[in-house]
């Protein structure tokens, strides 16, 4: 049986009290999509079974159950499926070609390195990953990564060709070579500051040389129209020019500087956090995500939770069990963050089919293990969406966000699960084959 459907007026005044955007009730209103389906997963907290999602301009305005819209809304009817944020993959490499760099190579960028018509989106899309930070591979600074969307109108799309930093921290080159670029980024502003000193001094002299020209050429000006008048002191260049700076450094000298620049510290143990920790202690400008490969065997992180518990970082784990090191004991990493006060985000572990297909369900076991639905959800969605600078975008289902989202054909969490649909702005750009 279909919702009740209401005038523009009446809409008008459900609008204002619910807080959706004045436009969406507009005399002429641009399409309206309304998806009604049997469950909507917010990832805010809240869930609605069933759920409404209203869509402008490929916007979410309204979210909730058994609302009410104009009857001239397109209907997208899903009442036997469940509507989440689309995921986001923090860390492909997905058909790129294998390398493994190795130092300080921040200046290199994987957009440089990709191909879409080589890349099997659809793999990704398939699974509900509908953005993905393609990671360049190696170990110390390997890199820049770039984002795609994974789907849309136009096919994939490049979103950001200049994306996280991945600086791999272990116990021993990693730490090298994040300390001499930061070093480096530290030496290259000094240069800077002293070359900008030496044209301001330059410029003050040139201005203080013209003037006392000035002076004598009026004391002298019968003199001056017979003999011409004095050259002045040759100038310096009107506007300062800074020493070109390392490309490999640019992205640390970007981040002293004060500007947007995201970094991604990869570390393999306890003691690679005890060295980051250690190397950063002095630049307080840097912080980020922490991505901890803690492998089935397990990692020492218990030995750094109480100084995470301070920190309070994001931490990036992929969703599973593991073993305490030197026992057969098994835990989740991920509630061990969590109850430590840390957001998590997770990611999968890989790119082959298997592991995209068993990703939600590994979740849902964390979930189960102590976790929660709520983190867990806010791990594959905002958290995951935070390490890509899209979490004021996507990564939720609320007013104001994209309205990217997938179509499962039960709980996202349980095994077996689904995705039937994906959705990019407002708009199904995929369905999976009946």
């Amino acid at each position: 049986m279909g919702f009740p459907r209401v005038s523009l007026t009446l809409l008008t005044v459900i609008t204002i009290l619910l807080g959706a955007r004045p436009s969406a009730v507009a005399a002429d209103p641009p399409a309206m999509v309304v998806i009604e389906a049997g469950r909507v997963i917010t990832a805010t907290g809240q869930e609605y079974s069933p759920g409404t999602v209203v869509i402008e301009d490929g916007e979410i305005v309204l979210v909730g159950t058994r609302l009410e819209y104009p009857a001239s809304a397109e209907v997208i009817e899903a009442r036997d499926l469940t509507v989440m944020p689309g995921l986001t993959h923090s860390q492909t490499r997905l058909d790129l070609a294998p390398y493994r760099r190795a130092g300080s190579k921040a200046g290199a960028q994987v957009a440089h390195e990709i191909y879409p018509s080589e890349i099997d989106f659809d793999r990704l899309v398939e699974h509900g990953f509908l953005y993905a930070a393609f990671s360049p591979a190696g170990t110390g600074i390997p890199g820049r990564a770039a984002v795609y969307r994974t789907a849309g109108a136009d096919g994939p799309t490049l979103v950001n060709d200049s994306a996280y930093v991945r600086v791999v921290v272990g116990t021993g080159s990693g730490r090298r070579d994040l300390e001499r670029a930061l070093k480096g980024a530290e030496a290259a502003i000094a240069a800077r500051t002293k070359a900008k000193e030496e044209w301001d001094k330059k410029q003050a002299e040139a201005k203080k040389k013209a003037e006392e020209a000035k002076k004598k050429a009026a004391a002298s000006k019968e003199s001056d129209k017979s003999k011409g008048a004095p050259d002045g002191p040759p100038s310096p260049p009107a506007e300062f020019v800074p020493p070109k700076i390392d490309p490999n450094l640019q992205p640390f000298v970007d981040r002293l500087d004060g500007k947007e620049q995201d970094f991604i510290f990869e570390l393999t143990n306890a003691t690679g956090y005890l060295n980051l920790e250690a190397v950063l202690e002095e630049f307080e400008e840097f912080d980020g995500p922490l991505f901890l490969n803690q492998g089935f065997r397990g990692a020492d992180y218990e030995h750094v939770l109480d100084r995470l518990a301070v920190t309070k970082p994001l931490t990036v784990v992929v969703p599973g069990l593991s073993r305490r090191s030197h026992t057969i004991n098994l835990y989740s990493p991920a509630l061990d963050f969590h109850t430590a006060g840390c957001s998590v985000a997770f990611r999968p572990n890989g790119d082959s089919t298997t592991a995209l297909r068993d990703y939600l369900s590994l979740v849902g076991n964390v979930a189960r293990e102590g976790l929660g639905r709520d983190a867990a959800f806010a791990a594959v969605t905002v958290e995951a969406a935070k390490i890509l600078g899209l979490d004021d975008t996507i990564g939720t289902i609320e007013k104001g966000k994209r309205a990217d989202l997938i179509f499962l054909d039960g709980d996202p969490l349980v095994s077996g699960t689904k995705v039937k649909r994906a959705m990019i702005g407002g708009t199904v750009v995929w369905e999976a084959k009946k």
